[in-house]
């Protein structure tokens, strides 16, 4: 089984995740702060959103096309979700591949 673009997409979770905590998340609640409103919407998931989805399509990752050989009409909804799982952060992936793929990394 080929690992790379699990581990690509383990890699791109991070960086997302570090971006959004690091640089973003201030900005985000300085948002919040000023609009209350904001806040009930969680912004920083939407915000990885467009930062994990963009990355998905950089590199051109379909997890469940590469390891179920699946692939959705459109070819491009495969990314779109694989953009989800690294929005969602390393944890997310990491406890996905073990559940669902079987990997223990």
């Amino acid at each position: 089984m080929n690992l790379i673009p699990y581990l690509v997409a383990l890699l791109l979770a991070f960086i997302v995740e570090a971006l959004v905590e690091y640089h973003l998340a201030p900005i985000v609640k300085l948002l919040e702060t000023k609009w209350g409103f904001l806040y009930d919407l969680e912004l920083a998931k939407y915000v990885t959103l467009l930062v994990g989805v963009p990355l998905a399509f950089a590199y051109g990752l379909d997890l469940i096309m590469t390891y179920l050989g699946a692939t959705p009409k459109p070819a491009w909804i495969g990314i779109v979700v694989t953009g989800y799982a690294i929005s969602r952060g390393a944890n997310f992936l990491h406890d996905m591949a073990k559940k669902y793929l079987g990997l223990s990394t």
